[in-house]
């Protein structure tokens, strides 16, 4: 039998340590996304009766789902943009000298 090295033992122990969070990731995250797709699939009052792909297709021919995607695309574009721009405006901001010192004070930083 071989002698366990030291670093297997500390792989093995990070492992046991992070089981508790693996655990619980999957319970409340993978496991009611699960859930939620093979419900997609099915119809009816108790989601007893098996569709297919017939959601899916009943959403993509209406037209306020589309139109609801189309809002969330040009959102998620003005955000995006939005975010870029007003960080880089904040950078160079932060970024010009101040007049009387040169510690900007109020984000901590010294030039040198």
């Amino acid at each position: 039998m071989r002698p366990r090295t030291l670093s297997g033992r500390y792989a093995r122990t990070a492992y046991l340590f992070l089981l508790p969070a693996i655990l619980f990731f999957a319970a409340f995250f993978y496991l009611p996304i699960g859930n939620v797709v093979a419900t997609s699939f099915r119809t009816g009052p108790m989601a007893d009766q098996w569709t297919g792909l017939g959601n899916y297709a009943q959403a993509v021919a209406d037209p306020a789902v589309r139109h609801s995607f189309l809002v969330t695309a040009g959102f998620s574009v003005m955000v995006v943009a939005g975010s870029i721009v007003l960080g880089l405006a904040l950078a160079l901001a932060i970024d010009q000298p101040l007049r009387g010192g040169s510690c900007s004070g109020w984000c901590c930083s010294c030039r040198t």
